[in-house]
């Protein structure tokens, strides 16, 4: 593809990735993996990671996102069974710095 073609290409998903904001009311921070072969699906073990250590490509995400230009709330989604056990405030802070390190 030439390079004007990709600079047009470029343009269109911005003007498109604008109107998509109007959409979101606010985004979920979260990660996870894919089950393994022959791995039940479940939610404890395949949910259970930080943004950032499981499958998804977070920051993939979050630049996309933040394209559209989007300026509501964030979310972080923590469905881990080991840092429920943490203290409270301890996972809230990691959450918190985890979510700005992705999101600026």
């Amino acid at each position: 593809m030439s390079n004007k073609k990709l600079k047009k290409q470029y343009k269109d998903s911005r003007v498109n990735a604008k109107h998509i904001s109007t959409l979101i009311y606010g985004v979920h921070f979260c990660d996870g993996r894919r089950p393994y072969p022959g791995e039940a699906w479940n939610e404890k073990v395949q949910r259970a990671y930080m943004p950032g250590e499981g499958n998804i490509d977070v920051q993939a995400y979050t630049d996309a996102v933040k394209l559209t230009g989007f300026d509501g709330a964030w979310s972080t989604e923590l469905f881990s069974p080991k840092h429920w056990e943490y203290d409270l405030v301890d996972v809230a802070r990691l959450c918190y710095e985890n979510l700005t390190k992705y999101t600026g």
